[in-house]
């Protein structure tokens, strides 16, 4: 029954965990990822910047594509870049000589695509291209590390000591994650994907009104008839881009839960056998006790009671272990405490209730006892 118990609670853990994982600060509805890597293909940055433009007008015209956008990095995705500033009257890190923040390069619509929320100021638009000022967006966290309490719209980044080279914020977006399901809120940049950032790989974004394998798989066709060797790394949904951020975490919900079950079906199996073999070598007295008048819901009550006392030390001692594994367990949970209450009551609740059930169903069987046969039977 303890076992049961601490397998039970672990499970509950690792689902209360998963759950919460799934608020990741971007929309996680049916969408297809594209990837596209135009250095395979020794692209120019004018002529990579000119596939985008060529693809996303292509994309704009299918009709089951609702919105898509850009991006130069994906979250929760392989790859980093940087952006290295001064901010006048904000002094960088005791151990840094300037500050450094993760940007990823984005196309307009790029934060309405992935469902990011945007908290202040705007987004990007046609406007901000190459000929216009150079601006950029920043995370919350960002926002609020800079300038805590007070709005970060309009705040001068500089790039170059000189003062040249400078963005200006135009909008905060929520916070996403970024590197993994745990991590806290990381400061974050976004910058228009034609404003200098034109290497490396690039993924398309695209949601619609048809399944997101149809959508990839549009994507890919119209990638394919602007450059019929356009290295394409991947082409799925964004269950797929998740998938292997996930697994870990679903694996060890899954086979805790597996486990969970059988070692329940186990203790349960062994309760039941054990008071069923108790009531048939005390099928005497039973017999003994109706004839002398007891009724049979105090015989019932006689033998659940004896089941239950097991069932209430198996479950003490669960939840004793539960406690201390949760403790060690918590540092592989996301936004889940190891002593997570709701977890920590569900499995000796279920476990109760089903152990229960199996010691009823001999109890009852007992009081069904015929008495003249039971004081015949030896």
């Amino acid at each position: 029954m303890a076992l049961s118990t601490v397998l039970l609670f672990g499970a509950a853990l690792f689902l209360r965990s998963l759950q919460s994982a799934s608020d990741m600060g971007f929309a996680t509805r049916k969408a297809a990822v594209v990837k596209v890597e135009t250095e395979a293909n020794e692209y120019t940055s004018n002529e990579r910047l000119a596939f985008i433009d060529d693809l996303g007008r292509r994309i704009a015209a299918q009709p089951t594509i609702e919105s898509f956008a850009f991006t130069a990095r994906m979250p929760l995705d392989l790859g980093v870049s940087n952006t290295v500033f001064d901010i006048p009257g904000v002094e960088p890190p005791p151990d840094e000589n300037r500050h450094v923040l993760e940007t990823a390069a984005v196309t307009p619509g790029y934060l309405a695509t992935m469902g990011i929320p945007l908290v202040d100021g705007r987004g990007f638009e046609a406007r901000d291209n190459e000929d216009g000022e150079l601006v950029a967006i920043l995370s919350k966290a960002a926002a609020d590390r800079y300038w805590p309490g007070e709005s970060a719209i309009g705040r001068i980044l500089l790039r170059n000591p000189d003062g040249s080279d400078a963005l200006r914020v135009i909008g905060v977006a929520a916070n996403v994650k970024i590197w993994s399901l745990g991590e806290a809120p990381r400061p974050y940049m976004y910058r228009p994907f034609v404003q200098g950032l034109s290497q490396g790989g690039v993924a398309v974004v695209v949601t619609g009104n048809a399944a997101p394998a149809d959508l990839a798989a549009t994507v890919r066709a119209e990638a394919l008839a602007i450059d019929p060797e356009i290295f394409l790394t991947a082409v799925g949904t964004m269950d797929d881009h998740l998938g292997y951020i996930f697994f870990l975490p679903r694996m060890a919900a899954g086979m805790l839960s597996l486990v969970g079950v059988l070692a329940l079906i186990l203790a349960c199996t062994g309760l039941y056998g054990m008071i069923s073999y108790g009531v048939s070598r005390r099928t005497r007295e039973m017999g003994v006790r109706l004839a002398l008048g007891a009724d049979q819901g105090g015989l019932v009550q006689l033998v659940l009671s004896g089941g239950l006392r097991i069932i209430a030390l198996g479950g003490i001692l669960g939840i004793a272990l539960s406690l201390a594994i949760g403790t060690f367990a918590e540092q592989f949970l996301v936004g889940v405490s190891g002593l997570d209450v709701p977890a920590l009551l569900t499995a000796p609740i279920l476990l109760a209730g089903i152990a229960a059930l199996a010691t009823y169903i001999p109890a009852r069987q007992a009081s069904r006892v015929d008495p003249v046969r039971a004081l015949r039977s030896e």
